[in-house]
């Protein structure tokens, strides 16, 4: 029987970690990049599961005013280039990983900011171990995103050569003089449909050189691991 090992790729909270469960239950090898990031390399919580990442989402924290829960700016950017250095040692493990799975299909669960890595060999040997999914969430669910993250906002990695740039334009509509400043709930709020918008192209390019594109709601619709194939074209 042939066996494939696939990425999927695109935004938090359009479906890739619940599809991965979903594979795992029809005996695909499932390997968690958050799950890895938190857990083996961070040395956060031992029982992080990719349900629940929560430990990772508390160590990443909001920037921002401290008295409101924020961390101050380089002490965010800190744990920024960490989890960023740790998402690249947890992709370059992944020909070790779809070895340990040798006989069953394999999915990579990445997360929303593999296409913030800048190292081109790191994305080519993630596009030449794997088929790239990426799964694109149109219209009413681009639109449900925005709104989850507006009313749950939670922490996420920027890419670095645009986030000064976005904080001093928050900065300046706000009237603050600096990010100790800020409210860390509200400039997340801000930021995201930014951050969304940037990503999106940068998905695109990936998927049309490594792999496909897919309809979040196309997923939606699989019920059966036939099915699922036939929707990636194997």
């Amino acid at each position: 029987m042939k066996t494939h090992a696939i990425t999927l790729m695109g935004m938090s909270g359009v479906g890739k970690t619940y599809f991965s469960q979903k594979l795992a239950e029809w005996g695909w090898g499932h390997y968690s990049c958050d799950v890895e990031i938190g857990r083996d390399l961070l040395g956060l919580d031992r029982e992080m599961k990719a349900e629940d990442i929560s430990a990772l989402h508390e160590f990443l924290g909001l920037p921002g005013d401290e008295a409101r829960g924020g961390l101050p700016m380089a002490e965010y950017k800190r744990r920024q280039r960490l989890y960023k250095n740790a998402e690249i040692v947890s992709l370059m493990t992944l020909g070790q990983r779809i070895r340990g799975h040798e006989g069953a299909h394999f999915v990579n669960d990445s997360t929303g900011s593999l296409v913030e890595i800048t190292n081109p060999d790191v994305i080519d040997y993630v596009g030449n171990l794997t088929k790239v999914v990426y799964i694109k969430g149109c219209g009413k669910q681009k639109a449900e995103l925005i709104k989850r993250a507006t009313e749950y906002p939670k922490p996420i990695y920027y890419p670095p050569a645009l986030f000064d740039g976005w904080v001093d334009e928050y900065l300046a509509e706000q009237g603050l003089r600096d990010s100790a400043q800020m409210d860390p709930v509200e400039f997340s709020r801000w930021v995201f449909p930014v951050l969304l918008e940037s990503r999106l192209p940068k998905y695109q390019a990936i998927a049309d050189r490594y792999g496909i594109t897919i309809e979040s709601a196309d997923l939606e619709n699989v019920r059966n691991e036939a099915e699922f194939l036939e929707l990636i074209g194997e």
